[in-house]
């Protein structure tokens, strides 16, 4: 199995070592936009959230 992967690393001029790099950064250019628009998102609702436990105690009404 070992030559076989060899033979493949070979084939496309690469290592290991760089298609582990690649695969990091590929996983990195995919999730990193997506992780951002979730913080944005739970941003959001905790500044919503804020200003509706702010209206209930405008209103003395509990928000437990």
């Amino acid at each position: 199995m070992a030559l076989v992967n060899e033979w493949i690393f070979e084939l496309f001029d690469t290592s290991s070592d760089e298609i582990i790099a690649r695969a990091k950064q590929e996983d990195e250019e995919y999730y990193l936009p997506k992780l951002n628009e979730q913080s944005a998102t739970i941003e959001q609702l905790t500044s919503q959230i804020d200003s509706l436990k702010s209206i209930l105690k405008q209103h003395n009404i509990s928000f437990g």
